[in-house]
């Protein structure tokens, strides 16, 4: 039995690594492409919710983690739980929820 908690502790510490891997290479790209700075600005008395570039950001950020999850589980790279299918299936639905609304909000203000 202590094998076999060792294999899955081992891959589980595989599927952390290839999780912080991916998030850290994607806001390594993002920070050297300038869309961090440009979208997430702190603005003094203006409310990120209500800016239509951050709602679609945030919702493309969550739609693509709703697609590369899955994905993962498909390929093995991550252990299929029930937790991770309702959090991708989550963010695919909210990611289409916050662009939908992000992308009604940039049309109003034009």
């Amino acid at each position: 039995m202590l094998a076999e908690d060792r294999s899955r502790s081992a891959y589980i510490d595989e599927s952390y690594y290839w999780i912080e891997t991916c998030a850290s290479t994607t806001l390594a790209f993002a920070r050297s492409a300038h869309i961090v700075p440009m979208f997430f600005r702190e603005r003094e008395g203006v409310n990120k919710m209500n800016n239509p570039r951050f709602l679609l950001v945030l919702g493309l950020f969550l739609m693509l983690l709703g697609i590369i999850l899955p994905f993962m589980m498909v390929i093995h790279v991550i252990k299929s739980t029930f937790f991770i299918n309702f959090f991708a299936y989550g963010c695919s639905v909210t990611g289409l929820v916050l662009g939908t609304i992000g992308f009604a909000q940039l049309r109003r203000t034009r």
